[in-house]
């Protein structure tokens, strides 16, 4: 048996446990962490530790549950138990805290006011431990639907029966609008007799015939046939013009135009990481490391065949695309064949140029540990 150590690291919040293997893992995978021996919990802001064994671990993974859940629910479901000892999580009295208190059966308890970030950091920390197959396997979270008692109280009637009573009452005045108003007077056709009938015919009949006598004349036929060539000339025009409309219509949607796809020169990106302007708002650079870490973590396969530890310096854009890397440190050139950066990396194209897209740097790094670091340059 030999003793191995886990670590789940992120900015605010780091998660260690050691523990012991107890099989022999088959040539290059993880060893399988089953046994517990210590379990710790560091907060980086005010170098804050939370430590203990199994009862530890298991107490603060279901308090860091069940509060997360009422976080984002809004529903309070305390846990049931014993309140004196093991992990509790609670609303601080100071707003925009949350109160952690380890409380263990021996010694004196310890309490953590947590703001926001760090409480998001303990929750990813917790998610990753749960995560990882080859640690600690018959540990598992219970999941459960909270209780009908902690549901919110009903709507009052009054305010459910608004609604129909303002539609009532509106209806109730339409109907007494549409009261006043006139019914219209219905009309019988008027019946007109058959002799009058015959004669009205007789009459159009004689009207139309000086027409006829006039349409069948040699200059009428004439003038027909150049009016028809006439129009015959307009709607091929109209047709040709149409048809040119269609294709410059075509060609100016057509998504592939000459400048819109073409990538940058490795001089353009220079000097567009260089003159661009740089992320500084702490919420969209907290974001975009975030979703660093976990795309780099979900594509790096290769954790077992490192050697040493690689940094580099890695540039992203407003939407956490990466756009160049270089590595730091003692880190070798090859050393980037045992990261997923190279698949990562994309050149943009012209139109970042255009638009000085902004970037922000960061400091990433893949331990000999199988663990990933990303912090903010």
């Amino acid at each position: 048996m030999t003793t191995i150590k886990r670590q789940y690291s992120l900015p605010k919040c780091s998660l260690q446990l050691e523990g012991m293997a107890t099989d022999d893992s088959a040539s290059g995978a993880r060893p399988l962490l089953s046994m517990l021996l210590h379990a710790e919990c560091h907060f980086t802001d005010g170098n804050q530790r939370l430590t203990g064994g199994r009862d530890f671990l298991e107490s603060l993974v279901n308090a860091v549950s069940l509060y997360a859940q009422e976080v984002l629910s809004g529903l309070a479901h305390p846990a049931e138990g014993n309140e004196t000892t093991g992990v509790q999580l609670q609303p601080s009295e100071q707003p925009g805290y949350h109160h952690l208190r380890w409380s263990p059966s021996e010694g004196q308890p310890v309490e953590v006011e947590l703001n926001t970030l760090q409480l998001a950091d303990l929750i990813d920390a917790v998610d990753q431990f749960f995560a990882d197959s080859r640690t600690l396997p018959d540990l598992t979270l219970q999941l459960a639907p909270v209780s009908r008692r902690y549901r919110q109280a009903e709507v009052p009637v009054g305010v459910r029966a608004q609604p129909l009573v303002t539609g009532l009452g509106g209806l109730a005045i339409a109907a007494l609008a549409l009261f006043f108003v006139p019914i219209p007077e219905v009309q019988e056709p008027e019946f007109i007799p058959e002799e009058e009938t015959e004669e009205v015919s007789e009459a159009d009949d004689a009207a139309e015939s000086p027409d006829d006598e006039v349409g069948s004349s040699p200059d009428s036929d004439d003038e027909d046939g150049e009016s028809d060539t006439a129009s015959e000339d307009a709607d091929e025009v109209a047709d040709e013009d149409e048809a040119a409309d269609e294709s410059e219509i075509a060609a100016a949607d057509s998504p592939r135009r000459a400048d819109a796809g073409e990538t940058i020169t490795a001089a353009e990106l220079e000097a567009l990481l260089e003159d661009g302007e740089t992320i500084a708002d702490p919420t969209e650079v907290k974001y975009i490391e975030r979703y660093l870490y976990r795309e780099i973590n979900r594509n790096w396969d290769d954790r077992d065949r490192l050697t040493e530890d690689l940094a580099y310096r890695v540039t992203a854009t407003i939407d956490g695309a990466v756009v160049a890397y270089e590595p730091i440190e003692t880190t070798p050139a090859e050393g980037e064949d045992f990261t997923p950066l190279p698949d990562m990396t994309f050149l943009p194209t012209q139109a970042a140029i255009a638009e000085r897209e902004a970037t922000v740097d960061f400091k990433v790094v893949f331990t000999q540990g199988q663990a990933l670091q990303v912090n903010p340059w």
